[in-house]
C-alpha cells in the first residue's frame, strides 16, 4: 500500500517540476479599454505519478485583451496518497509559484508583440493565492462563459448565446452558460471578422 504523505514539504521531496505547458495564448489590440485587476483562475489534476497545476489569466489594458492559459506538471518519484489538504497546500506554496512566471512573463511578451505598453505584473508571495478558486481538472479544458467570449472578441454577450441557441447548444441545467473549448473556438470562428 501507498504512504500517505503528511504535509506539503513532504510532498515537494517527492516531486520534480517536469514540464510547462502552454494551453492556450493570444491577445488582440482594443481601443478604449477598461483596465481590469487580473484574477487567475486555479485548476489542479493529480494522476497517480503527476500534479499540474494550471493557471489561467485574463488582463484587459486600455489598449489590449490578453490571455493566458498555461500549466506547471510535476512528476512524482513514487506512487502516494496525497490528502485534500496537502494538495491545497502545495498548490499554494509550490505550484502556483511554478506557473505564474511563465505567465507573466507571457503576458508581457504578448503586450510587445501586439505592439502595446505591456503590462506589469504584480509578484505573487507563497500562500497569498489560496485554493478557494480552485477546481479540479477534468479530461477537458477549464470552460469559458459568454461574457467572457464576449469581451475578447467586442460583441455583447446577449449575441453570443443567441448564436448558441440558433446553433444547437443548449444551456446546462443550472442556467448558466459553460463552453467547452470546442464550443469556444466555434463562437470566435462565427463572431471573428476577417
Amino acid at each position: 500500500m501507498a504512504r500517505v504523505v503528511s504535509d506539503a514539504r513532504e510532498l515537494l521531496t517527492l516531486t520534480e517540476l517536469t514540464d510547462v505547458l502552454t494551453y492556450e495564448l493570444r491577445g488582440r489590440r482594443i481601443s478604449d479599454g477598461t483596465p481590469s485587476a487580473p484574477d487567475p483562475e486555479i485548476a489542479v489534476r493529480v494522476t497517480e505519478s503527476k500534479i499540474e497545476t494550471r493557471m489561467r489569466l485574463e488582463v484587459t489594458t486600455t489598449d489590449a485583451l490578453i490571455f493566458a492559459d498555461m500549466s506547471a506538471v510535476y512528476s512524482l518519484s513514487e506512487s502516494v496518497v496525497i490528502p485534500p489538504g496537502v494538495i491545497s497546500e502545495f498548490i499554494e506554496r509550490a505550484g502556483i509559484m511554478a506557473v505564474y512566471p511563465f505567465v507573466r512573463e507571457a503576458v508581457f511578451a504578448t503586450a510587445a508583440r501586439l505592439g502595446v505598453p505591456p503590462p506589469v505584473l504584480a509578484l505573487v508571495r507563497a500562500g497569498s493565492l489560496i485554493v478557494a478558486n480552485m477546481r479540479g481538472l477534468a479530461s477537458t479544458d477549464l470552460q469559458s462563459t459568454p461574457a467572457q467570449l464576449a469581451r475578447e472578441l467586442g460583441t455583447s454577450p446577449k449575441s453570443i448565446r443567441q448564436w448558441l441557441r440558433q446553433s444547437g447548444h443548449a444551456v446546462n441545467p443550472s442556467g448558466r452558460w459553460h463552453l467547452d473549448a470546442a464550443t469556444a473556438d466555434a463562437v470566435r470562428r462565427h463572431f471573428v471578422k476577417d
